[in-house]
């Protein structure tokens, strides 16, 4: 089983800053170490992160990344067990959809743990077909 984790939270630096880059760099090798697979979104302001893995080492995860002064407000969405990772290919894929008109910037500002588990589910769908299409353009 891999647990899924989905979180929220708000960017303590504008949109298109050098820190996002700093967030990729420092996560993608400690999240290929420790069998974490993940997409972080940002619109605007708002951040929107699934991370993959195994238990004890996403538990770590969000309690660092609750710590991180890059951003605050950290709000857990979803905590699930899965069979099967959907990010099996990104150790930390990342897409800005500042000034998008997508599903995920008009949702994301109103998602909570509290959203039906429909909006949820579609949440993780949509990560997941945006993360396709960001694969396909590299």
């Amino acid at each position: 089983m891999v647990t899924r984790l989905l979180y929220k939270s708000k960017a303590a630096f504008p949109p298109y800053s050098v820190v996002d880059v700093d967030i990729l760099r420092q996560a993608a090798p400690q999240n290929s170490e420790n069998s974490i697979s993940g997409f972080l979104v940002r619109s605007g302001w708002d951040y929107l992160q699934i991370l993959e893995g195994p238990e004890p080492h996403i538990r770590s995860l969000a309690a660092r990344i609750r710590e991180d002064e890059r951003h605050f407000g950290f709000h857990e969405i979803l905590q699930d067990e899965t069979t099967e990772r959907s990010f099996v290919d990104w150790s930390m894929g990342y897409l800005d959809l500042s000034g998008g008109k997508s599903w995920l910037t008009k949702t994301l500002p109103d998602l909570t743990c509290d959203s039906s588990d429909d909006i949820k589910q579609m949440t993780l769908i949509e990560l997941k077909r945006t993360a396709l299409e960001q694969e396909r353009r590299l």
